[in-house]
């Protein structure tokens, strides 16, 4: 696909050869979410033959709380630059924001023609209004993964401390975006939240990152709901585990694979039923392994929590390309092409919980496989990098 733009993704992956380092390091974990998606849009640009350079910014907690060390190593190679920081809480973001505006003027100035700068998410929407002071041809697509105020699964003080002096989601945010000029989001109803006016805009809502091959599984020998993903509060494992007590068969299983505040609350549950199983840490293909020989994967998230409007939920992808059926709540979020693709929970009580998971459950193994099939086939076909990213290449020629 010929481009006449020049275009810098301005990422958030975790390079190779810091990984180590950071995995040694953090005492919080990594967010491999953000990681993945940087790479999926790397992924998808090189596949439709797109030139691009890549400024990289990668994301871990800060120092002394959640990192050991206050100083974040750089990396470079040929279109890639990892930029080095202070890690300490507080001067963190000052100290990524003049590495940021450093290495992207340098690009700007380097470069002739179109610019095109595609941010990831907010923390440099400041950084682009001095950017396009000096480089007026330069445009910026912002990609909304989330929105500030809904980030924190947890509120505790400081977050609520953050919160309030957050100037991404003040009134006075319009000038802020003033030097935006398109943004991708990935639920539509994040444009009520943002000061997007007559901007351009599109929802891509995702993209399943398909490069870990793996061999067809046979099912397990018993009926196998699973959840894998964050087990914060408001993601609804709680109803989830309700749920599943109220199914009083020896036949099922309830497979539950994540981190976070229910973790403790999973692992309780599953000393005092031996049919719940709390799955520790596993690789990438281990777990796809996994979700194969499930019988249903499960999103308890609820439609009545407000935020789960205003973010797409990124394991839908990965449980529907495992081609085991998924049964969810029906998300605003959640574009209607997917309604031939997935269960839906009709009535969200726990009673309804337990009920729709039984009667899909009870269904003929053949007719799971079949349904299970064609939303993998969907998923391959439209949700990979390369389609999805045409859709973003195809957007930015708009700006």
């Amino acid at each position: 696909m010929h481009m006449v733009y020049n275009i810098l993704f301005l990422s958030k992956f975790y390079p190779d050869t810091l990984l180590p380092e950071f995995l040694k390091q953090t005492k919080i974990g990594l967010d491999f979410a953000a990681h993945n998606l940087s790479m999926a849009i790397c992924t998808g640009l090189k596949e439709n033959d797109v030139a691009f350079d890549v400024l990289n910014t990668p994301q871990l907690g800060s120092f002394p709380s959640f990192y050991k060390t206050p100083f974040i190593k750089g990396y470079k190679d040929r279109n890639t630059i990892s930029v080095p920081y202070f890690n300490f809480v507080y001067f963190k973001r000052k100290s990524l924001e003049l590495h940021v505006l450093k290495e992207m003027s340098k690009w700007c100035a380097s470069h002739d023609g179109k610019k095109i700068v595609f941010l990831y998410n907010f923390n440099y929407v400041k950084v682009a209004k001095k950017i396009k002071a000096k480089y007026p041809d330069t445009k910026f697509c912002l990609l909304v993964t989330d929105l500030p105020e809904y980030m924190a699964t947890k509120r505790n003080f400081f977050t609520r401390i953050i919160g309030m002096n957050n100037p991404y989601q003040k009134e006075s945010a319009a000038e802020m975006y003033s030097a935006i000029d398109g943004f991708i989001l990935l639920a539509k109803d994040m444009k009520e939240r943002l000061p997007i006016k007559n901007k351009p805009w599109i929802q891509i809502e995702g993209i399943y990152n398909n490069e870990v091959q793996t061999e067809s599984v046979d099912k397990y020998n018993r009926k196998v709901i699973m959840y894998t993903g964050n087990l914060g509060v408001r993601y609804g494992i709680a109803d989830l585990l309700e749920a599943f007590s109220h199914i009083k068969s020896q036949e099922y299983e309830l497979w539950v694979r994540g981190n976070g505040e229910l973790e403790g609350l999973v692992k309780d549950k599953a000393e005092k039923d031996g049919r719940i199983k709390y799955i520790g840490r596993l690789s990438r293909k281990d777990l796809i392994q996994m979700q194969k020989k499930a019988t249903l994967m499960v999103n308890p998230v609820h439609s009545s929590e407000e935020f789960s409007r205003y973010f797409f939920p990124s394991k839908t992808l990965e449980y529907l390309a495992s081609g085991t059926p998924t049964l969810m709540s029906r998300l605003s979020c959640m574009p209607s092409e997917y309604n031939n693709y997935l269960f839906y929970f009709e009535d969200e009580s726990i009673e309804g919980m337990a009920k729709k998971i039984q009667e899909i459950c009870e269904k003929p193994q053949f007719e799971l496989d079949e349904f299970g099939s064609k939303a993998a086939d969907f998923i391959v076909k439209h949700k990979t990098p390369k389609p999805q990213m045409r859709k973003a290449i195809e957007f930015f020629k708009q700006l």
